[in-house]
């Protein structure tokens, strides 16, 4: 149900305090330092079907997906540069794609990284969502597991359950609540 997702019309603005929030302090802080782009990736970023649209969520998917997968025992949020040092898990992939996009311009308003639950197994998961262009094939989620780029309209096997970018948090799901009240005052990286 494309309404659940983000930017859909069932979502709600969760009331969190943005300067309490290490989540999103980590995101605003990161974006304003840049994120670190490692000598080789600049090439393929600069490649001009890599700079718009679809190409460009492709490309940052593809070349952030390269980082080391590591099972995390906390739920902490790294910065780029200790992400692409010491691997990570989902929620790692998906801020990093949040803040590789922010440096190449794309607004705020347009990405969020959503929790998820996988249908198939009820796990919690990370994406990143990005909105572009217009019509029904707007909304693109961008994953760790699949190594794929996919309009949220064949994204089936998740259910968004809350989501947030630098500005702020929205529910999609009742059980996205008490993962959003986790949000308003985790510990700081």
């Amino acid at each position: 149900d494309l309404s659940r997702w983000p930017f859909g019309n069932l979502e709600k603005m969760f009331a969190i305090d943005a300067e309490k929030s290490s989540r999103m302090a980590l995101l605003r802080r990161e974006i304003r330092k840049g994120f670190p782009v490692p000598k080789a990736w600049r090439p393929i970023l600069e490649k001009p079907d890599n700079k718009y649209g679809l190409g460009r969520l492709s490309t940052v998917n593809a070349l952030i997906n390269t980082t080391r997968y590591v099972t995390e025992k906390v739920d902490q949020w790294k910065p780029p540069a200790v992400f692409l040092a010491e691997g990570g898990d989902c929620d790692g992939y998906a801020a990093a794609k949040y803040i590789l996009l922010r440096h190449l311009g794309f607004p705020a308003k347009d990405l969020r990284i959503t929790g998820v639950r996988i249908r198939k197994n009820n796990s919690l998961h990370a994406v990143l969502v990005a909105r572009t262009g217009s019509g029904k094939f707007k909304n693109y989620v961008l994953d760790n597991i699949g190594n794929y780029v996919r309009s949220a309209l064949y994204t089936d096997k998740y259910v968004p359950l809350i989501s947030l970018n630098e500005k702020g948090v929205w529910i999609h799901d009742p059980r996205g609540q008490a993962i959003a009240e986790r949000f308003a005052n985790p510990p700081l990286p």
